[in-house]
Parts: structure tokens; sequence; C-alpha cells
């Protein structure tokens, strides 16, 4: 059979939900000349961050999207990160982040309210997406493929991307083979310190929510982790389930924590509890049809207090658009999505099986493997190494799809 000829205006691609993902997704797909269309399930209420940390590897990536200005107008850069026993206080460490980020990874080390990389990502996406679609999703044909929408609107498309984030609705509904199961024994409470605490110089909590950098407080099984922001001062503290209620009013903070850092816990306005994700790794992101694929936290999910979320989440999105910037019949879409796969589940649980404190120390031989990753010299390899081939360019990847299919 002739391969399907691919559409003047490129293929069509059906993105669920309106994660950060998402959007990344939207735009590396439709910049790659492709239909996109978005379904959220959730009506916006998918993503309830209040905080992204964007290490170096992602910076760069939004940088290489043309929004190093907006990153500039709207994110914060902290100076340094400094480490504490959480027993005692005492200095573990502390780590120069700023101009010595950049120049050690091309890219500086920002934090950024959700709402507003949200926003940026957003109307990076907007030209490139011909439709928005805020309903629940009743029913999905892999096969089609397609999706059925609650109003009973019928969707179809060449692909289905589902990037729908940690509590997928797309990946309930259809079998991708064997979940991973990691139970984290770990919960995420995030809250604010208001402002007015830096006037506080009660055992020097003044000096230190001042200052324009991060303090993380490291004990057994607890995390404290500290950023000074204009509109107050961020506070994620992960702690055993056991020692917290899944109620922010009902939890009980850790004890044993040196009296500075106890002050400033009762001093926080906390927002949100919830329990690091369960689900670490799937066998598989493509369903075997091919035509339809998990992308972001709803292929794997992480663990919240590591800096690599965000970064996994827009590395997805670039590898995705690079593979199907050639794509040029539906026959092809199967071989690139398992493409895909291949390239990103070897690097992500790279990430998410290392230390949780990965990204914050910056000294280790892990974070230069991390921060120096680049998606496209990615994609290039894996031709390069599946292929024999000198660039991506060189094959014709139609005459491909199935012969290689089961090598990748």
């Amino acid at each position: 059979m002739s391969p399907t000829p691919r559409p003047q205006n490129g293929l069509h691609f059906l993105v669920v939900g309106s994660s950060i993902s998402a959007l990344a997704a939207a735009y590396c797909l439709g910049k790659s000349g492709h239909h996109i269309s978005i379904i959220d399930p959730m009506n916006g209420r998918g993503d309830t961050h209040p905080y992204i940390r964007l290490a170096p590897n992602a910076v760069r990536l939004l940088s290489r999207w043309g929004l190093a200005a907006k990153l500039k107008e709207f994110a914060i850069t902290p100076q340094q990160h400094t480490f504490r026993q959480y027993g005692d206080g005492s200095l573990l460490g502390r780590t120069e982040l700023g101009r010595s980020i950049e120049e050690a990874y091309g890219a500086t080390y920002y934090y950024i309210t959700h709402e507003n990389l949200y926003g940026i990502l957003r109307d990076l996406a907007s030209p490139y997406v011909s439709s928005w679609h805020s309903s629940p999703i009743v029913s999905i044909d892999v096969h089609l493929p397609c999706v059925i929408l609650s109003g009973g609107q019928s969707l179809a498309a060449d692909a289905i991307i589902a990037a729908d984030g940690l509590d997928s609705v797309t990946r309930g509904r259809i079998s991708l083979g064997r979940e991973q199961l990691w139970q984290s024994p770990t919960t995420r409470l995030r809250g604010v310190v208001p402002n007015d605490a830096k006037n506080d110089d009660y055992l020097g909590l003044g000096r230190i929510l001042g200052q324009r950098g991060m303090s993380t407080w490291l004990g057994p099984q607890v995390q404290v982790s500290v950023c000074a922001l204009p509109s107050g001062n961020d506070v994620e503290l992960v702690a055993p389930r056991t020692s917290l209620g899944r109620s922010s009013q009902k939890m009980k903070l850790p004890s044993g924590s040196e009296p500075q850092l106890q002050k400033l816990l009762n001093m926080t306005v906390w927002s949100s509890s919830s329990p690091q994700p369960d689900v670490i790794s799937l066998e598989s992101w493509v369903h075997p049809d091919g035509k339809v694929a998990l992308l972001g936290e709803s292929a794997h999910p992480m663990l919240s207090h590591c800096c690599q979320n965000t970064a996994m989440n827009l590395e997805d999105a670039a590898v995705l658009g690079n593979l199907f910037s050639r794509a040029q019949t539906s026959s092809q879409i199967p071989f690139l999505l398992h493409a895909f796969q291949s390239i990103r589940i070897p690097r992500v649980t790279e990430v998410q099986t290392s230390n949780p404190e990965l990204g914050m120390s910056l000294t280790t031989a892990e974070n230069n493997r991390v921060f120096r990753y680049d998606a496209d010299v990615a994609v290039e390899g894996w031709w390069l190494k599946r292929h024999g081939l000198k660039a991506r360019r060189d094959i014709p990847v139609e005459d491909h799809t199935s012969q290689h299919m089961a090598h990748l």
C-alpha cells in the first residue's frame, strides 16, 4: 500500500491537556508545519503549582524558542543556594548560581510563577492552535484515532498526544503496557511566607528571607526549600507521609528542626498538600497501534522537589517536534512516535532515578549530563546511532517505518 499523502497544511494532532507540556508540544509540532487542536479535559484546572524551577537545560530550550526576553522580564534568578542541617542549622555548603551557572552551562537557573510560564507558552503556541476544546473526555478510539467529548462531539486526527499531567485521564483509558510502580514514602507541602516576614530579625530569619537566593534544610527523610520572590517566599516541605496529614489545615509538621527553621514553618501559609507520585515510569508511552502517545508527566511522573520536572516536559516537546519536522505521510507516525519513546525513556529514567537533590547542588557528574542535554543533538545522535547516517535529513522515513519499528 502506498503511503497516505501528507495534507498540504501538515498532519493533524489532537493534544490532550493544557499543561506546560501540552502547550510546548503544540508549539513544537505546530512550528513543524502541523495542524493542532487542544482538548483540555480539566478546563484549565490541571496544574496548581504556584512556582516552577527552571534548570539550565529548560532555560536553554525556552531561549531557543525566542523567549529569553520574556524570561528575564518575569523570572527571578537566584544568586546562591545554601544548604543547612535540619536539626541544628549548621552550614553544609553553598553553591553560587546566577552568572556562575550561566558560564558553566550556557544558561542560567530561573524561578518563575506557573501563571507566568503558562501565559508565555500559551502566547507562543496560540498561533499554531486552530481550536481549543474545554470538555471532559468520554472515550478514546486508539485505532482511528479519535476522541469523544462529554457533549457527544467526535474529534478525529492523525495522532493523539496525551499531555494531561500527573492525573492523566488519557493514560487511564488506554493500555500502554506494564507500569513500573514505586511507592514514594513522602508528601510535599507548598506554601508562602508573607513578605513582611523579611523585616523580622529574630534569629536572623529576616536576613535569610531577604536574600535573593535559595535555602534548603536537609534532615533524615525531611527537606525544606525556600526561595525569596517579590511576591513572597515560596516554601516547599517534603516529609514522610505518616508525619503529615492529607489536609494542610490538619498537618503535623516534623519536629526536631532548629528554632530558626521552626519559626519559618510556623509563619508559612500552607496552600497545598499532595503525595509524591507513586508511578515512576511506564513500560511504554506509545499505544501498540502507534497513533496515541503520552508526553510529559502523563508519561513520567517525577519527584516534585526535583528541579527537572518542567525541563523533562519541555525536552519531550522539543524531541517530538524535531522528529515530526520531516514527517510527510500519516504512515510515518508510528515510526516517529516509537522513535520519540526510544530517545526519551532512557533520558527520563536517568533523571527520575537520580538523587532527589539533582539539580540543586550543581556539583556532580550527573548534573553535568543533565544540564548539558540538548534535545536536537539527542535526535541527531539517535539517527546516527540507529541508521549510520550523517544527518536526519538523509533518510526517507516512509521506507523505514515497518522495517525498523521492532528495533527502536
